[in-house]
C-alpha cells in the first residue's frame, strides 16, 4: 500500500471553515462560489470543498497595497 506524505497533502475545508478563514458571511461565500470568483472544488451538486492553500493564494492575489502617502493625515473636515 502506498504511503501518503502528509506535508504534500492539501487540506480541504467546507463552507463554514472557509468563510471563517476569509472573514466572510457564509452567504457571501455561497455567492462567490456561484459566480466562480473564489477557487473551489465541486464534488457533487451540493458538495463543495476549498483548498486552504488555494484560498491563501487567492487572498494574497487580491491584497491591495497601501498607498505610499497613506501615512499622511487628511486635513479638512
Amino acid at each position: 500500500m502506498p504511503t501518503v506524505d502528509i506535508e504534500q497533502k492539501t487540506e480541504h475545508i467546507g463552507y463554514s471553515e472557509a468563510a471563517k478563514m476569509l472573514g466572510l458571511p457564509r452567504g457571501t461565500l455561497y455567492w462567490l462560489v456561484n459566480q466562480r470568483r473564489v477557487p473551489h472544488v465541486r464534488l457533487g451538486r451540493r458538495l463543495v470543498r476549498f483548498s486552504v492553500r488555494e484560498l491563501q493564494s487567492w487572498l494574497a492575489e487580491h491584497a491591495v497595497p497601501a498607498h505610499k502617502d497613506a501615512s499622511r493625515q487628511i486635513k479638512g473636515g
